[in-house]
């Protein structure tokens, strides 16, 4: 409960992690704190509580870095895709300045705002269906060129840290048989499986377990690092089968110049 000892220990844990040479990523909550830990994230997302939030829109519009929309609790896309349309335009907004005061803030909008599917109260959308649906809403608002990302947690693994496995396989899968509209995809992940709970002011530090999540459920590392290997896989069956369809093509090509 203690805010400014979580910024300070928030930024910290960043500073360390790009001191390893690793970018950061992070879900942006809370418009007021952005501006703590901006400038140390590569990669931002808006998340489907917020989603339709003007107010969390107009902060996309004036950050550095690709952002993600994830689509509502309901699972309707429309919501995600008009977050990225309106975070692309130049906006205003209240923020603060250096010393925690208001201030009218120039948002120069942001073209790197995309689709993040995490699936909905009618189940998951990490299907190559759902997928192609998501690529085809952005194009039709001229979003053509940005890519979908897949959320493998939430409602796309029902909530159980195991069934990340069944949807990550799924999305390579996509990927290996030559899809280009995933852009990547997002899975929780940390030193232990599962999650265990934390009451403040009431859980024990030393009944805690090192490396377990004390928040959603988490696969450990050995299946994160093994799901990573199936997705590069994947990605190099897609780059195998690109060359064959290319070699096959000049193939009948040269074939057809014969003939004449």
């Amino acid at each position: 409960e203690d805010v400014a000892r979580g910024l300070e220990l928030g930024r910290r844990v960043l500073l360390d992690v790009n001191s390893a040479g690793l970018a950061a990523a992070t879900e942006f909550l809370d418009p007021l704190v952005a501006p703590f830990f901006e400038d140390l994230v590569a990669y931002g997302s808006i998340g489907a509580r917020t989603v339709e939030s003007p107010m969390h829109r107009a902060l996309a519009a004036d950050l550095s870095m690709p952002m993600g929309f994830k689509n509502p609790r309901s699972g309707e896309l429309q919501g995600a895709v008009n977050g990225a349309i309106a975070s692309a335009a130049p906006q205003r907004r209240l923020a603060t300045d250096g010393r925690g005061r208001l201030r009218l803030a120039e948002a120069p909008g942001n073209e790197d705002g995309h689709v993040i599917l995490r699936g909905g109260e009618g189940g998951p959308n990490f299907d190559n269906a759902s997928v192609t649906e998501a690529a085809q809403l952005q194009a039709a608002a001229g979003l053509a060129a940005r890519r979908v990302v897949v959320d493998c947690s939430h409602m796309n693994s029902g909530k159980k840290h195991e069934g990340q496995l069944v949807s990550c396989r799924g999305v390579a899968e996509q990927v290996a048989a030559g899809s280009h509209a995933v852009g990547g995809v997002m899975i929780e992940s940390f030193l232990e499986a599962g999650n265990q709970p934390l009451d403040p002011g009431v859980t024990k530090l030393s009944g805690l377990r090192y490396g377990q999540s004390v928040t959603d459920a988490c696969l450990d590392f050995a299946s994160t690092e093994g799901l990573i290997s199936e997705l590069a896989a994947s990605v190099r069956a897609r780059r195998e089968r690109a060359v064959l369809v290319g070699w096959r093509s000049a193939a009948a090509l040269g074939s057809g110049e014969r003939s004449e």
